[in-house]
């Protein structure tokens, strides 16, 4: 693929993000108050493990569910685009 679509394909989808503020808050803002929330939760639990916190056990997992929800929104992202013809439009420009 010519790096000139994919720029055009990431131009076309930041845009997208720009119009659709609920989408960013989802996936930029939404992780950043869950780890907030479960630091303040879960800071002074003890978790199986001397000397670790349950927040810190729990960071890794609730980053991977973070990225999870990212790739899912990027390809329902993709196949909506696809079903409207919008790759099709920008593979031929």
């Amino acid at each position: 693929m010519d790096i000139r679509k994919i720029f055009a394909l990431v131009k076309v989808q930041l845009k997208k993000l720009y119009r659709e503020p609920a989408t960013l808050f989802l996936m930029i803002i939404f992780p950043l108050i869950l780890t907030l929330f479960f630091g303040l939760g879960f800071k002074d639990i003890e978790s199986a493990t001397p000397g670790v916190s349950q927040f810190d056990v729990m960071v890794p997992g609730l980053y991977a569910f973070v990225c999870i929800f990212i790739i899912m929104t990027v390809a329902m992202t993709f196949s909506e685009d696809r079903e409207h013809g919008l790759l099709r439009r920008l593979n031929t420009t």
